[in-house]
């Protein structure tokens, strides 16, 4: 089951990376609206505001890489 694949100690590193793209990703989409869409401002200040809170989560994920002696890199 996926469940128990990914619970396994050697999946860490692979989880933790795609979560770091995924949230990297996140704040990429969120920018690419701030310029798509610059005559919203309702949406400028959303996105903005997601945009950082995309990259606080990013660097927390980082973080907890760090912490368990995982370096962050490309996914293949």
């Amino acid at each position: 089951e996926w469940l128990d694949l990914a619970a396994r100690p050697e999946s860490q590193l692979v989880l933790l990376t795609d979560h770091a793209h995924c949230e990297k990703k996140a704040a990429s989409t969120a920018m690419t609206l701030m310029f798509r869409y610059v005559d919203r401002p309702e949406l400028l200040n959303k996105m903005s505001r997601l945009a950082r809170e995309e990259l606080i989560h990013f660097e927390q994920v980082l973080a907890l890489m760090e912490a368990r002696g995982h370096r962050y890199d490309h996914m293949s």
